[in-house]
């Protein structure tokens, strides 16, 4: 089975993926429009400073990402980390030549959490250390995948790009 990782999913030397492509996933945007639920990111959370990331459905938009292949019994794994998102079914193209690559599972989180709450907030900013280990990670397959990374994702209103938002804050 293969896993589109887009946040910190991406990051090989905590998930300890071999097998794995830098791939497109078109028609969606990569956003922080999440509040963290996550009991290791909720620890690093100031005032507003609270989302993670998420992906939202949006023609025209599309972000890079990593896919790995994974075996069924760490499938529950990752659930368990990924509190409060459900997984759905994605086309991948190749990062470079945009050839079709497979269809993958990815993890998109759910409006609500388990006590029926709204999860999703405006003005909400991405958590300092989770955008620092996301960066860090795109950046560490190469410079070409972290510059697609800040120029395909974006803060909670879907128009800021999060390089613009970086060079202007933090």
């Amino acid at each position: 089975m293969w896993i589109v990782g887009y946040g910190s999913l991406m990051d090989q030397r905590k998930l300890k993926f071999n097998d794995f492509n830098f791939v497109k996933v078109k028609g969606w945007q990569r956003i922080f429009n999440r509040i963290s639920l996550s009991h290791f990111w909720k620890k690093y959370r100031i005032k507003n400073k609270i989302a993670v990331l998420n992906i939202i459905k949006r023609p025209g938009y599309y972000f890079n990402a990593v896919a790995y292949k994974i075996e069924k019994n760490e499938l529950e794994k990752l659930f368990k980390r990924e509190v409060g998102y459900y997984i759905a079914k994605v086309e991948t193209y190749e990062f470079d030549t945009n050839r079709k690559f497979k269809e993958c599972k990815i993890f998109i989180s759910n409006k609500k959490n388990k006590q029926n709450t709204i999860i999703f907030k405006e003005g909400i900013l991405p958590i300092p250390n989770y955008i620092n280990l996301c960066r860090k990670t795109a950046y560490s397959y190469n410079k070409k995948f972290g510059k697609e990374f800040d120029a395909t994702t974006f803060l909670v209103d879907g128009k800021t790009k999060i390089d613009n938002f970086l060079k202007k804050s933090y």
